[in-house]
């Protein structure tokens, strides 16, 4: 990943290492909600591709979130395309035989789900989103 001299600054700054850094693409108007605020939760197919990405996989079973602390969201591939770091709150998995949140967390993740049309047998992946740090 290639960052910015301005985010590299940041980072050096406020010591966050691009090793708990991951990279996500994003379209422009869900960036632009999770900036504003309005958008608490960005959801992931639970796919091989994501679950390979977001967690330690031992024995084809999830073991544990990746040591990520941060998200860089970039809308779109080109190079000057908005990009947002924000802190990562927590990441949850849903299967399709959850039915029922546990926390508190997993509670405004199923709500926040379902607003973004998610039914309640599909499976995702959804990070909570901390505070949104960078913006450019």
């Amino acid at each position: 990943m290639n960052y910015s001299e301005r985010m590299q600054a940041y980072m050096a700054e406020n010591g966050i290492n691009a090793k708990s850094v991951v990279y996500l693409t994003i379209a422009r108007e869900p960036l632009e909600r999770i900036i504003s605020g309005n958008k608490t939760v960005e959801f992931r197919d639970f796919s091989d591709f994501y679950v390979k990405k977001l967690f330690v996989v031992s024995d084809g079973e999830v073991v544990d979130a990746k040591p990520f602390t941060h998200i860089l969201f970039q809308a779109g591939y080109s190079a000057n395309s908005p990009r947002a770091l924000v802190e990562i709150a927590d990441i949850k998995v849903k299967l399709p035989e959850d039915t029922a949140p546990q926390s508190a967390v997993g509670k405004a993740m199923y709500a926040e789900a379902e607003v973004e049309g998610f039914e309640q047998d599909d499976a995702w992946i959804g990070i909570s989103i901390g505070a949104v740090l960078f913006t450019e």
